[in-house]
Order: C-alpha cells, then structure tokens, then sequence
C-alpha cells in the first residue's frame, strides 16, 4: 500500500512538473488604451503616444521574468500602424503585469493611428481633443513575446539568499 502511494506521489509530482514547463504564456493585451499628446521638440511638433495594457500570468506556479516583446496596434486590413517594443521585471503567478511605454511620432508616421482611433489631429493639437482612446482587442497583436519562465518557489528562493 505505501509503494503504492509513493508512485502515486512521484507520478502527481512529475506531473505538476511538466505543466510548470508547458506554462501558458500571454497572448492577449488586456485593455490596451492610448493617450495622444502633442509637445514641441525644436522647431517642430511630435505626438507622444502613451500606450498601455495588461498581460495576465494565468499560471499558478509559474513567474515570468526578463520580459521582452513587441505589441503591434494593426488597422482593420491588418496594416501595422503602430510598433510598441517593451519591457517587464516580472509578472507574478495570477498576476496582470502592466506595460506602459511612450512612442514618439511625426505627424505622418501618427496619421495612420489617428484613421484607426478616429481622431482628428487638428483637434489633438490644439488641445480639444486629449486623444484618449481604448483600441479593439482585435486590432492589437502580441509579436516576439521573450522572457524566462520560473517557477515561484525557486524564484522566491532565490531572492532569499
């Protein structure tokens, strides 16, 4: 009876194992938003875009770490409008990490963002419209998503010492 239950426990132990390694990682932005500024830099105008979203660590015994990646804001023909490279310490298991990141564009590279959110860049210029928007989570790709995946009790461990 006791070897018994001690394969049982090896078995549910090599288990929990392999799922720590096949842990599901974040493919979706959670809330993804803008907001659009203008502010001068010399002689010319720039659009400070401020992005942000969520990514949810859905796993319960898996921390990801040294988090890189890109976040692609495409239109509805699936051109990309707007490149967002990243980075995250970590997200913790159950988590939501947020990623808040500020892209700087002319004029003619926002164009295609101000199509895509409907926002009229006269309106953002002068101030009467403060370019807030949330973006459709189906024009919103996570692309070259990195980072290291490890398991909470060995993480914690490691800050310890």
């Amino acid at each position: 009876m006791l070897k018994c239950l001690k394969k049982e426990l090896i078995l549910s132990l090599a288990i929990l194992m392999g799922l720590s390694a096949c842990a599901k990682i974040p493919e979706v932005p959670l809330s993804p938003s803008v907001k659009i500024a203008v502010e001068k830099k010399g002689n010319d105008n720039i659009f400070a875009v401020d992005f942000t979203c969520g990514l949810k660590n859905e796993n319960g015994s898996t921390a990801f770490t040294d988090i890189i990646g890109l976040i692609e804001i495409k239109n509805n023909t699936g051109i990309t409008v707007l490149s967002v490279p990243f980075k995250s310490a970590a997200i913790l298991p159950f988590e939501t990490g947020i990623i808040q990141e500020k892209i700087e564009l002319t004029a003619d590279q926002a164009a295609s963002l101000f199509d895509l959110l409907s926002i009229k860049k006269e309106q953002v210029e002068s101030g009467e419209d403060q370019g807030n928007r949330f973006i459709e989570d189906q024009n919103v790709v996570v692309k070259n998503l990195n980072m290291k995946k490890t398991d909470i009790i060995e993480l914690l461990r490691s800050k310890l010492k």
